[in-house]
């Protein structure tokens, strides 16, 4: 990766993802004050992360890796130029639409040069 960067993250994109109805006893747990089924992807269970993943790269599939990064909640739109970078993003920010997801605006960077740790980095 090369040129600017935005990172995008979302606000808790694991409890975007729903639970197929046939799916959510086994999410279920109970308090005092009943039974509890979650209707979306909770935090937490064995296979979140990897479903997280999945479910992004799913949804910005043919963009990574040439214009955009995918981990777990942050996505790190790519590009050469500044018209580049902004023309990823609004392919990215479409896709996220599409899917029905929503970013965390306070926890959004944009026009970064230097937002991957040092090991990914190429000079």
């Amino acid at each position: 990766l090369y040129g600017r960067e935005e990172i995008c993250h979302h606000p808790r994109p694991v409890l975007q993802i729903e639970v197929h109805s046939e799916d959510r006893a086994k999410t279920a747990f109970s308090l005092p004050s009943g039974f509890f089924e979650f209707t979306t992807l909770p935090m937490g269970l064995a296979t979140s992360a990897a479903t997280c993943q999945r479910v992004m790269k799913k949804i910005l599939q043919n963009l990574c890796p040439s214009k955009c990064l995918v981990y777990l909640d942050d996505v790190i739109v790519c590009g050469t130029t500044v018209t580049e970078l902004l023309d990823n993003l609004a392919k990215v920010l479409t896709r996220y639409q599409d899917a029905g997801l929503t970013l965390n605006p306070r926890k959004c960077k944009f026009i970064q040069t230097d937002s991957l740790p040092r090991p990914h980095r190429q000079k």
